[in-house]
């Protein structure tokens, strides 16, 4: 039987064997997924600087009138929408998939002396149009339980957190039957789960006094090497019913 203590422990072990093969994968997530925000961050401010010289310039001194309030406006709006649009797109069509392959590169890790960086797009390669639609499918469901309310919604994060996990295992499994299997073999374990991570908090906490930098290069690939023990010790115990449920 495993124990919290042991999956710690374990999981540092396989993060200190390739850690650098663990930041190398981390930043190249981090790269990504960051790259697809300041894209989006770019649109705008391409999009509405030109808008506010126009209706805001040195060269006009008057009191704007109503018409060029409401255009300004108007302006603002539909460059954040787009905006955001663009951002859920990149969302979904990157950092969805780069996410199940920094799952898939972790649970490489923990059996490889040299883990391949290149497990980062795997998501690319085998299965993608599934995982998109599988993730993005998940992360509806869990929008869609926050808006219902906080606590529901934060229980079933716990329920689906190991959808990314049977992804990177199993590329092509249906989506209902993914998240339903992420359901199955979290119940009983949601809390294991969320006290798993409240023993990094003093970790946590002390990354503050190094401005982040212990958070991005220990905490962090500590945390994910951990919670990928956490996901291999309830699948080796884990017995699949054999009809699944919505």
């Amino acid at each position: 039987m495993w124990t919290r203590a042991m999956l710690k422990e374990n999981g540092r072990y396989s993060m200190q064997r390739n850690y650098w093969y663990c930041m190398a994968a981390l930043m190249g997530f981090f790269a990504i997924a960051g790259g697809a925000g300041n894209f989006a961050g770019l649109y705008y401010n391409f999009t509405m600087f030109p808008r506010m010289a126009m209706y805001g310039g040195s060269s006009y001194s008057g009191v704007p009138s109503e018409s060029m309030m409401l255009a300004m406006f108007s302006g603002m709006l539909g460059s954040f929408i787009v905006m955001f649009f663009i951002t859920f797109a990149l969302r979904v069509v990157l950092v969805y998939p780069i996410q199940v392959g920094l799952n898939k590169f972790f649970i490489m890790n923990r059996t490889s002396v040299r883990t391949d960086v290149s497990y980062l797009v795997f998501a690319f390669k085998n299965g993608y149009g599934n995982i998109l639609k599988t993730m993005f499918i998940t992360r509806m469901f869990l929008l869609l339980w926050y808006c219902l309310c906080i606590v529901p919604g934060i229980i079933k994060s716990y329920s689906y957190m190991l959808v990314p996990y049977i992804l990177a295992d199993n590329p092509n499994m249906d989506t209902m039957e993914a998240i339903d299997l992420s359901k199955k073999m979290m119940d009983g374990h949601k809390a294991e789960a969320f006290v798993l991570g409240l023993s990094f908090i003093g970790w946590i906490f002390l990354s503050y006094f190094t401005c982040g930098i212990l958070l991005y290069f220990y905490v962090i690939p500590y945390m994910m090497a951990t919670y990928t023990e956490f996901y291999t010790a309830i699948k080796e115990n884990y017995v699949p019913v054999p009809e699944y449920t919505m």
